[in-house]
């Protein structure tokens, strides 16, 4: 380690003429083979574009009504016997609060609707 420090310039200078002529995945297959423990860096981009993470189909897309479209990751863990999928994006505020007033708490209409015309419920 204190050689590499000592050399640390140079050692990068080498590195850089090595590698920046090279494509990042074919280095990082190359390292690994040499036993290296080598892994590209990605942008976001590269991340979504990932021949691995599209095989897994990692990222969801959101098609709601009146709103953009919306990616983002499943859970990291894929389950072959159980394996999550994606049912609906996550809930507005205030989006179920008919159901929960009402339905689960067992509000009365009269009292539900003077506590939203009151503002305690929005």
């Amino acid at each position: 380690m204190l050689g590499r420090l000592e050399n640390v310039d140079e050692l990068e200078r080498l590195v850089e003429e090595q590698t920046t002529s090279q494509k990042a995945e074919k280095l990082m297959f190359d390292l690994q083979k040499a036993g290296v423990a080598a892994g590209v860096v990605e942008n976001a981009r590269d991340t979504y574009e990932d021949p691995q993470l599209t095989h897994r189909e990692h990222f969801w897309q959101s098609h709601e009504p009146d709103m953009e479209v919306f990616t983002f990751e499943s859970p990291s863990g894929k389950l072959s016997a159980t394996p999550a999928v994606f049912r609906s994006r996550a809930p507005f505020l205030g989006e179920h609060n008919d159901r929960v007033f009402l339905e689960l708490l067992h509000l009365e209409p009269d009292e539900y609707g003077q506590l939203v015309a009151e503002g305690v419920i929005g």
